[in-house]
């Protein structure tokens, strides 16, 4: 289990800064006294916190799957599905999250 702490460490710390960006995009919720450029770092902010999630979700199910379900893999084509196609499929979708 001591090979998969990096990636658990990672994962943790990403989503506790996810967390924390969250609660603070959401304290200041009324935009209404910001400036004009104020709004359009705040859109910018916004626009990288869903970058942030599109690539983190896909991740966390991704680590998922490589470590607890394919432990109940019953033959060599589930185990291919629950380690070497998500990883492909998150690779193809994390360059997807890039481009849009």
């Amino acid at each position: 289990y001591f090979d998969f702490l990096l990636s658990v460490c990672f994962f943790c710390s990403t989503l506790i800064l996810d967390s924390i960006t969250l609660f603070t995009l959401w304290k200041i919720i009324d935009t209404s006294q910001f400036s004009d450029s104020m709004k359009q770092e705040r859109k910018v902010q916004i626009g990288f916190f869903v970058q942030s999630l599109c690539q983190m979700v896909p991740s966390l199910f991704v680590y998922f799957s490589f470590t607890f379900l394919s432990r109940f893999a019953m033959d060599d084509w589930q185990l291919f599905i629950t380690t070497t196609l998500v990883w492909a499929t998150l690779h193809a979708l994390d360059g997807f999250a890039y481009c849009s």
